[in-house]
């Protein structure tokens, strides 16, 4: 894997304050697995769970729920978010850290849905590591369990202008203040 491809794909889960701020507003994708999930049943893995922004809701809904997520900083913002949940929720959630290409392999299947929301499937840049993962997560599934996830569909005017401009060119300047340390930051793409 480039090393640019791995910093793309890593990158954004670095600063969870600053995931939560930046994506506080999308909410279609949480209402869309909360909709899957009560169809389904549990119990459910969420894979990448990154800062509990759809497991909260999943266990508010009377889900269990498993989260792994590789990224310390995201599983303790998500760990502060599920300590605000009433007692009960609190008892059906466990978070584990974990690699989604390095899944631990159960002796038996014991989830009905699996998710990797957000399109965290598409942080895998490798065939092989997104073979794995699908391995893993059907290994942890029961007969007949779902494992659901989305992705975002590049642009292809965007990425011939991408192309085209070089690869020092940014996009999307966006000027904002940190949510928590108030420094005035600018978020670009490139």
């Amino acid at each position: 894997m480039r090393e640019d491809e791995s910093a793309g794909a890593l990158e954004p889960f670095r600063d969870a304050a600053l995931y939560d701020w930046e994506y506080r507003r999308r909410r279609d994708d949480v209402r869309f697995y909360r909709m899957l999930a009560d169809e389904r049943g549990g119990p459910i893995l969420d894979l990448g769970c990154g800062t509990g922004r759809l497991m909260a809701p999943l266990l508010r809904d009377g889900h269990a729920v498993v989260g792994v997520d590789h990224a310390g900083e995201m599983l303790a913002r998500a760990a502060e978010r599920l300590a605000r949940l009433p007692a009960a929720a609190r008892r059906r959630a466990l978070l584990m850290r974990g690699d989604l290409r390095r899944l631990p392999t159960a002796p038996k299947p014991r989830f009905a849905f699996a998710i990797v929301a957000f399109h965290g499937i598409q942080h895998l840049v490798s065939d092989a590591d997104l073979v794995e993962l699908l391995r893993r997560a059907r290994a942890a599934l029961i007969p007949g369990g779902w494992l659901a996830f989305d992705v975002c569909v590049p642009d292809p005017i965007f990425l011939s202008r991408v192309r085209a401009a070089g690869a020092e060119r940014r996009w999307h300047r966006t000027a904002f203040r940190h949510p928590t340390s108030g420094r005035r930051e600018i978020y670009t793409v490139t």
